[in-house]
């Protein structure tokens, strides 16, 4: 039967060895055609590796190959890898906090990278049909690697976007260039083990970035670096070697190749064998050839695949492992090591359905595709129910590598269905990752949204400065946070509000029921928001809107106590507020709102949203909150209520709610006769409306000596009735107007005898002090007793007909409400740790004292520190009245664990502040006299 010219000359092997006919006595072109076998030999030694079965010459051609174009290929993808998941690792390894990315950022930051990396493959592919390979990719590899390096500089999340877009742009070039040059360069038998080898390197850099940025966050502080910034510029120490290598190792295509590794012969049997494989060489672009290519079913159906593969494997795309592992307590070593496991799973993995599918499957590339998305419905749907056991939680997350090993087999089908046309290899193989890639940008957007993950929540009720730095310290240790505050601000007790709270109950008797009415469940449900006003509703009883919604903010958010001219009264470079050391409340209130901005605590805060309730779930997991939120949106305000769950709840409300109200004979029939001339120092604003009159201060604390002193050369009178109590301050820090009094016994509305007085309001009657003496000018009372210790959303933590020395172990408030018991330290609740308060210490309120309680919260929370057991809280229950030594005992605390569990030692107070401490405790005792 004749031959044409193309037909293959089959040699014997042993022919060779026994006659003289070699072949180096035929023409090259029967030369090297004898070289290459049509049909592959497969014995068991193919299905160990394909060279095996091939003649020397083809083996030592495929073993330069591997060397340059696998090798080069691999460490580029592992770098590219590398560059590409570090902003993960990144992310939860301290640049979350360092650059306050609280909300969605990180869903944006890939996002923009996404984009870049989109618009860039399959111009990127076409390009490579026209530009040698050898320049074009390593080029766009050098750019890349120059971008990540000053991602260690960015200072914003907006730099952040810049620079992820642009190295999504560069990286674009790589992953399907690199599948469309291997392509062109292996036969149907040995590609998808190079197209998996060639993937699986991605994994590797998935491993290492991993085990980078455990080794690199030891680096924080050299050279004033973090950890996480380290991690940038050691990824480019890696990959700018790699990449400038590719200058000299890639091969271009079979045929423009000039390597200088390979011979003229080897690349003749290149060109060979890509004939035999059918594939064609590069032809022009035409009208023709592109409405053929997007005409054909190919691009339609291998971009459809390929999407499903890519964005059907969200565990190993997004951090949902580390972020599990953070939300578990886990050390940021573990969090960046563990996830490698998965990793790792993916490179076997890849490598056992490259092999099976080469060799056991003859070339099909479809029976792993099949068993790995089999797998992934399994993995997905158990994590998507989510309450699931621990231990197959673990699994799901293990075997979530079994889904990442299939894009080689994908790329290698690609080649194999698109082989009649190069340029069609060359968009389809772009366009494959294009798509995916397409889909994940928006995606992740609907589906994994940063703030959406309510299993590692933590609530923080109150948005005063205790709980602005407990949701600070919380966001920079990587917990999800959500603040509920039930005024329209942060500040806590510095706003100053002209109106006045409601008047609290004569005498004080019930600790749980708080300074505003509980709503019920039910009340204020969200779907049934009030009907918008008719034309003429200025006719109902309440004619003014704003009337009628500011009754509604104050019942809803009562007023603080915050006097008009209050300023503080312990020195700001103790309270660590970098203002003047004696200021007034706007400044202060400034400095916390600050405070709340900076540290992102405003965008995760509720505002105008109160919590009515807070009671573990059924199963004692979680924290069921039931809040109930303001609406101000309408021309009147209305209520509605919500449900949240949380893992743990840092109650920060502050003390400064309830007044407390003594039960003195007669006082509550005054309140009701002259409601107007009997107050509670809350409901105090200025001193203006007490001019020219006799008043009685009850009380001795703080509040009684700022309101005598602001009465002083206004007022005519000012009595300070006092007991004599422990914390009574001495009559010395009042004002020459004042007197002091002893205590009152009784109020009387009977006068005695007609009395000179000032023009204003009449007398009260007579009020008789313990020490039998009678006043009988007082025409204004203002109780400033204090406040009572109340948590009415843990109304179930109270009992109100227990006496404090009765307290049980699990009851928070008794019926005196002086104290909050059962607290470890004053911070952590003993029977469930989960529930934590910050500002408790009642008679210590510097700012830095609630700041490091708050770093407390947030490590425990955060896995930075562990609670000793119950039994041991409860031997070292209650905290010392000393803040320096209160301090430095959670300081050892903490510092015990952070080593090991690789976080940053806690730092307590700073020699200056001790010092200035002294000097405030030297000048105190001298006023006091003692």
């Amino acid at each position: 039967m004749p031959t044409t010219k193309d037909e293959i000359l089959l040699v014997d092997e042993r022919r060779d060895v026994d006659t003289a006919g070699s072949l180096e006595s035929v023409g090259p072109e029967r030369r090297i055609a004898g070289l290459v076998q049509e049909t592959p030999k497969s014995t068991w030694k193919s299905h160990l590796w394909d060279t095996l079965d091939k003649s020397p010459e083809e083996r030592r051609f495929l073993f330069k190959l591997d060397a340059a174009l696998l090798t080069f290929a691999s460490l580029g993808y592992f770098i590219k890898y590398l560059d590409q998941i570090n902003i993960n690792n990144a992310f939860v390894s301290g640049m979350k906090e360092d650059l306050k990315l609280f909300g969605n950022e990180l869903n944006y930051i890939q996002t923009c990278w996404t984009v870049g990396y989109v618009i860039g493959e399959i111009p990127s592919n076409m390009l490579l049909t026209r530009v040698r390979p050898s320049i074009w990719i390593p080029a766009c590899e050098v750019t890349w690697s120059v971008l990540t390096i000053l991602l260690s500089k960015c200072s914003n999340v907006t730099q952040v976007y810049v620079l992820r877009f642009f190295i999504g742009l560069a990286e674009s070039a790589f992953y399907p260039g690199m599948q469309y040059i291997i392509g062109s360069w292996y036969r149907k038998d040995e590609l998808a083990k190079r197209s998996c080898i060639f993937h699986a390197s991605g994994a590797v850099g998935t491993m290492f970035s991993g085990y980078l940025m455990a080794a690199v966050y030891n680096l924080g502080g050299v050279s004033g670096f973090k950890g996480w910034q380290w991690l940038f510029i050691i990824d480019t120490v890696i990959s700018l070697p790699i990449a400038i290598a590719g200058f000299f190792l890639l091969p271009d295509l079979p045929e423009i190749s000039r390597a200088w590794y390979l011979s003229k012969d080897d690349i003749a049997m290149a060109q060979r064998r890509m004939a035999l494989e059918g594939r064609a060489n590069r032809a022009p672009y035409t009208i023709g050839k592109l409405k053929h290519i997007f005409s054909s079913w190919h691009i339609y159906a291998l971009s459809a695949l390929y999407i499903f593969f890519n964005n059907g494997n969200g565990a190993t795309s997004q951090p949902a492992f580390q972020l599990w592992l953070k939300s578990e307590g886990y050390s940021v070593t573990a969090i960046n090591s563990y996830p490698t496991i998965t990793a790792g799973i993916t490179v076997i993995t890849t490598l056992l359905y490259a092999w099976t599918s080469d060799s056991i499957f003859r070339g099909a590339r479809w029976p792993p595709i099949v068993f790995s998305g089999f797998i992934n419905i399994i993995v997905y749907s158990s994590l998507a129910a989510w309450d699931i056991p621990n231990g197959w939680r673990w699994a799901c997350y293990l075997l979530a590598g079994f889904g990442g090993g299939i894009s080689g087999l994908t790329f290698a089908w690609a080649h194999e269905i698109c082989k009649d046309d190069n340029e069609e290899r060359a968009i389809v193989t772009g366009s494959m990752n294009e798509m995916a890639y397409v889909v994940q940008a928006w995606l992740p957007l609907l589906i994994w949204q940063q703030v959406e993950a309510p299993q590692y929540r933590k609530a923080v009720i109150g948005a005063g400065i205790s709980g602005v730095c407990t949701a600070g310290h919380l966001l920079r240790c990587g917990a999800i946070v959500t603040v509920f505050e039930r005024s329209g601000l942060a500040g806590g007790v510095w706003h100053y509000d002209e109106r006045i709270s409601a008047d609290p109950d004569y005498p004080s008797e019930t600790p749980s029921r708080g300074d505003y009415d509980i709503s019920a469940p039910g009340q204020f449900t969200e779907t049934t928001p009030p009907p918008e006003p008719e034309d003429g509703w200025e006719s109902h009883s309440v004619s003014d809107p704003a009337l009628l919604n500011s009754k509604l903010e104050t019942s809803f958010s009562p007023p603080g106590p915050c006097y008009a001219g209050l300023k503080n009264n312990v020195p700001t470079s103790l309270m660590v507020t970098r203002t003047e050391e004696n200021t007034t409340h706007d400044v202060i209130e400034k400095y916390v709102h600050g405070l709340a901005q900076k540290n992102g605590v405003d965008s995760v805060t509720l505002w105008h949203t109160r919590v009515d309730e807070a009671r573990k779930s059924s199963d004692g997991k979680h924290w069921i909150i039931r809040t109930v939120t303001l609406d101000k949106t309408k021309k009147i305000s209305w209520l509605f209520e919500r449900y949240w769950e949380f893992d743990a709840v840092v109650v920060a409300s502050g003390h400064y709610n309830l007044p407390r109200i003594p039960d003195i004979e007669g006082l509550k029939e005054l309140k009701a006769r002259s409601p107007d001339s009997v107050i509670h120092s809350k409901q105090y604003r200025t001193p203006e409306k007490y001019r020219g009159q006799n008043l009685l201060l009850i009380g001795a604390g703080t509040s009684s000596v700022d309101i005598a002193r602001e009465l002083h050369g206004v007022a005519n009178k000012t009595y300070q009735s006092v007991r004599g109590g422990e914390f009574d301050l001495p009559a010395s820090f009042l004002p020459p107007s004042a007197e002091r009094v002893a205590e009152v016994d009784c109020f009387s509305t009977e006068q005695q005898r007609q009395l000179s007085l000032p023009k204003g309001a009449p007398v009260l009657g007579t009020i008789k002090l313990k020490d039998g003496r009678i006043l009988e000018d007082v025409q204004h009372v203002i109780i400033s007793t204090g406040y009572i210790t109340s948590y009415p959303f843990l109304a179930h933590l109270h009992d109100d007909t227990t006496d404090a020395t009765e307290a049980g172990p699990e009851i928070l408030v008794t019926s005196d409400g002086n104290m909050a018991h059962n607290l470890h330290k004053d911070i952590f609740y003993i029977p469930d740790p989960t529930l934590a308060f910050v500002g408790v210490p009642y008679h210590t309120a510097t700012f830095s004292l609630f700041d490091f309680q708050a770093q407390v919260v947030a490590r425990v929370y955060t896995g930075g520190a562990t609670l000793p057991s119950q039994q041991d809280m409860r031997r070292d229950l209650r905290a010392t009245g000393q803040e320096v030594v209160y301090v430095e005992e959670l300081v050892n605390w903490m510092n015990e664990h952070a080593e090991c569990r690789g976080v940053e030692p806690m730092k307590g107070h700073t020699d200056h502040w001790k010092m200035e401490h002294d000097e405030l405790k030297e000048r105190i005792k001298n006023l006091w006299g003692n």
